[in-house]
């Protein structure tokens, strides 16, 4: 049984492989007209479960009430995808609730794409019968199911494009800050600010409640869960913590003229 599930997920693992191979073949054609298509352009770099689906909403809403003009991207466009001249925005957030809620968007997603309604159901079926909670699959990091974690994370975009996969290092990261941080805790503060910045005083939309289903959130998880996420995450807690840490300069500084 236990083969038979391995042979499983690495064989869902191999049909993913091609799909990300395409996007990122996708990206390269992207980053060359990008370097053609510079001036006038903020980029929003789009990592998953940050807030990203409704701040390109409010971007296209800036967008449309000023002259200034956004690009955005998928989950496969990343940060040093960029050249060191690009401007860009970004969202943060813990990088443990962007876990719960790529494993929910992962198990119960809102928006069924192809994928979604041929391959992820039968995945997740046999997910949830060798992990029939997020507690349980948590707590199953660095133990002899590790390999069933490590094929299922992949096959799952939203919790595979984690958010340090977004950056090379933080020396490199430093070559090429972004103009502006969104962070989750504040988001109503902070997208109210880039519209005064942007003098728009068109309404914004707010952040929807990003509801766990099944009441998945950070405060149930046990002592054993929070330890092997904190230390699955622990890049991503690195990248996190660096740019929360830079927000209020880099938001300060952020001046409309430089566009």
């Amino acid at each position: 049984m236990i083969e038979q599930n391995k042979f499983i997920f690495i064989n869902y693992k191999l049909i993913f492989f091609f799909k990300i191979k395409f996007k990122q073949f996708q990206n390269l054609i992207t980053i060359v007209k990008n370097f053609f298509q510079k001036k006038n352009k903020i980029n929003f770099i789009h990592a998953p479960k940050n807030c990203g689906s409704i701040i390109i909403e409010n971007l296209k809403v800036i967008q449309s009430h000023s002259n200034y003009k956004f690009k955005t991207y998928n989950h496969y466009f990343k940060q040093y995808n960029l050249s060191n001249d690009e401007k860009y925005i970004i969202s943060i957030r813990d990088p443990i609730e962007s876990f719960i809620s790529s494993y929910n968007q992962t198990l119960y997603p809102k928006r069924k794409f192809k994928e979604h309604k041929i391959i992820i159901p039968k995945l997740n079926q046999k997910f949830l019968e060798l992990f029939p909670t997020l507690n349980n699959f948590c707590e199953s990091f660095y133990t002899e199911k590790q390999i069933y974690i490590e094929n299922f994370i992949y096959c799952s975009i939203h919790m595979r494009e984690r958010f340090c996969s977004f950056f090379k290092s933080i020396e490199n990261l430093e070559k090429n800050l972004p103009i502006y941080i969104i962070h989750k805790d504040t988001f109503v503060e902070d997208m109210h600010e880039l519209f005064e910045k942007f003098n728009v005083s068109f309404k914004f939309n707010t952040l929807q409640n990003d509801m766990f289903r099944l009441n998945y959130k950070k405060e149930n998880l046990s002592d054993l869960a929070k330890k092997n996420l904190n230390a699955y995450l622990k890049l991503d807690f690195e990248f996190f913590n660096y740019l929360k840490n830079k927000k209020n300069e880099i938001n300060s500084n952020f001046l409309r003229k430089d566009f």
